[in-house]
């Protein structure tokens, strides 16, 4: 009787042992498995300011577009000019890596000889272009601005605000920057 009721108890231990190793490997499958898919999944951040209801810095996965952007932004402003954005801004173009959109609103484009022509423009300038042509005083982040002859943070936020600017007399006018920095700036920066 003895022996059968040792054989029993060793039986059961060893189906114990047996169900609680297997659960303990499914557990640790499905642990690395959801590690995989996290680390596999990219991301971009974006900047959209201007005419959306709530501008700023968003994260969003790789493949996201310029509508997705405007989305995570609740949408454009009732303030926003939708006869340029239809004109000018591609809704279906891929997010880049750090890029800024700006959204006009309808009191910044400015009318000439009967065509209305945007104030600003939303295509990527990357570093090598940007250290080519200049710094555009339009899209360039408070780091870019500062990099700058005679521009500080002060300065810096004084651009982000005011802008966009259409041209350098446009920036002279409303920069709130003395001439003297505008004129040292003129040829290292684009509009």
């Amino acid at each position: 009787m003895r022996n059968i009721v040792t054989a029993l108890v060793c039986l059961l231990t060893g189906v114990f042992v047996y169900f609680t190793y297997k659960e303990y490997t499914a557990a640790q499958t499905t642990v690395s498995l959801e590690v995989q898919d996290k680390t596999q999944e990219m991301s971009v951040f974006a900047e959209v300011s201007g005419a959306v209801n709530k501008p700023g810095l968003f994260e969003l996965s790789e493949n996201s577009r310029v509508a997705d952007l405007i989305r995570a932004a609740d949408g454009l402003s009732t303030k926003a000019d939708t006869t340029w954005i239809s004109q000018n801004l591609n809704l279906a173009q891929k997010l880049a890596d750090s890029q800024k959109i700006y959204i006009p609103f309808e009191w910044e484009i400015v009318e000439s000889t009967g065509v209305v022509s945007p104030l600003v423009s939303y295509n990527v300038v990357d570093s090598a272009q940007a250290s080519e042509s200049g710094i555009n005083i339009n899209q360039a982040a408070v780091e870019e601005l500062v990099t700058l002859t005679g521009i500080g943070d002060a300065y810096a936020a004084r651009i982000i605000k005011n802008r966009p600017f259409a041209n350098l007399d446009d920036f002279r006018q409303r920069s709130q920057i003395p001439e003297k920095t505008i004129n040292a700036l003129s040829s290292l920066i684009t509009f």
